[in-house]
């Protein structure tokens, strides 16, 4: 793996840890802000197979690598941003590998949801995807009740990723987290976020 994010945002523990937990080593750029034109050098450097993008990252990534001989970068995770499906095709073009565009704020521990992207997709927009283990999603009305698939509402999360709040600030922890009427005794995550189920 190449880290390639900040070590600020959330995504970067999944170039970090995922790696070591497979027994595979991680690829830690030098200090300061690493470019992301620069990133493909970097990756081509240390034969890198995995890495996680947003899509404007991604984006200036591309246009480093394409054409360059030798790339090994085999799946990357994409989110933090809506991912076009013509950058999610052209990666595919670009690398030859999977993409997986994922969505999950903070606040549900880094991603919630995953989905392949394909080669070639007409749909205007990409959907978020599954959840990912031990998580639920939600599309609610105003009164928290299920809304029929296509029908858009309010995405919630819940399950064990959810996280415990805001430190000391109780009065954000009352608006964002929410009991979970689906699981006694559990919460879920209000993310602001519109979505619907297909």
């Amino acid at each position: 793996s190449g880290q390639g994010t900040q070590a600020t945002f959330d995504p970067s523990l999944i170039e970090l840890l995922l790696p070591l937990i497979h027994g595979a080593s991680v690829a830690l750029p030098p200090p300061g802000r690493l470019l992301p034109e620069m990133l493909a050098d970097f990756a081509l450097r240390h034969g890198v197979t995995f890495m996680a993008f947003v899509p404007s990252t991604l984006a200036r990534f591309l246009d480093a690598a394409a054409g360059r001989p030798g790339l090994k970068l085999r799946v990357a995770c994409c989110g933090g941003e809506v991912l076009p499906p013509e950058l999610a095709s052209r990666f595919i073009s670009v690398t030859g590998g999977r993409l997986f565009n994922v969505y999950g704020p903070t606040e549900a521990t880094i991603f919630a949801t995953a989905w392949e992207c394909e080669a070639q997709r007409s749909h205007a927009a990409l959907p978020i995807g599954r959840p990912i283990d031990d998580t639920r999603i939600y599309v609610l009305d105003a009164g928290l009740r299920p809304l029929p698939l296509g029908v858009a509402g309010e995405i919630f999360i819940g399950g064990a990723a959810v996280a415990r709040g805001y430190l000391h600030r109780p009065e954000l922890d009352r608006q964002a987290f929410v009991a979970d009427p689906f699981h006694a005794g559990e919460r879920m995550y209000r993310t602001g976020d519109r979505g619907w189920l297909a």
